[in-house]
């Protein structure tokens, strides 16, 4: 089966149902991964690449959701930090939410660790206290 979209190349057959999506193993594809969208015209191909440009919000607006604000393929919390330092963030840099709200992107909220494991003690930390201070425990040696 070739590909819709006019490449003339073997579009293959799924591997896997998928009910959801009305699909069964061994069903010839229509198209190649991503060349549905080569049947589009250029001008409806470069609207739909305006909406793309990663600066929606994903996920739930609420600030308790999974997903981050991005700005042009980037976290925005990431950019902020960068902005703040006066340079890009190092490979393995990690940027932590001081009030731990992943919405509120304010710099002085922002805190850049060197690695993904400092941050993981400072969130142990945290969680350990908060454990601590709900359970009626001074944190005063005695």
């Amino acid at each position: 089966m070739l590909c819709e979209c006019g490449c003339g190349q073997d579009a293959g057959y799924y591997k896997k149902t998928r009910n959801y999506a009305n699909v069964f193993k061994g069903q010839p594809k229509r198209f190649i991964n991503h060349h549905n969208t080569k049947t589009n015209s250029s001008e409806e191909q470069s609207r739909r690449g305006r909406f793309n440009d990663g600066s929606k919000l994903r996920g739930k607006p609420t600030g308790k959701g999974t997903a981050y604000t991005h700005y042009h393929q980037k976290h925005l919390h990431r950019v902020i930090a960068e902005q703040k330092l006066g340079r890009e963030l190092l490979k393995g840099e990690v940027v932590h939410h001081i009030d731990g709200n992943k919405h509120n992107n304010h710099p002085e909220n922002l805190e850049v660790m060197s690695s993904q494991s400092e941050h993981c003690r400072k969130h142990a930390i945290e969680y350990h206290q908060k454990r601590r201070n709900s359970r009626g425990v001074d944190n005063v040696n005695t």
